[in-house]
């Protein structure tokens, strides 16, 4: 990343008492997230999510660390 010049951007703070209304906000909406979600990537192909995110020609890419 830092040899491309790539910036990577993410959420990694929240409030844990939050943390009952959002889960039950992805429970309720789930169907709409596989909509949000165009693409899944092992973590194996990292890079290819990575240069398929840098297209724009996606949605939400999501790394599946378990699979």
């Amino acid at each position: 990343m830092l040899r491309k010049g790539l910036h990577l951007h993410g959420a990694w703070h929240w409030n844990l008492s939050d943390t009952p209304r959002m889960m039950e906000t992805i429970k309720k909406t789930g169907a709409l997230l596989d909509k949000v979600i165009t693409h899944r990537f092992p973590m194996s192909r990292v890079r290819d999510a990575f240069e398929l995110q840098l297209t724009g020609n996606c949605g939400k890419v999501m790394l599946d660390p378990w699979h």
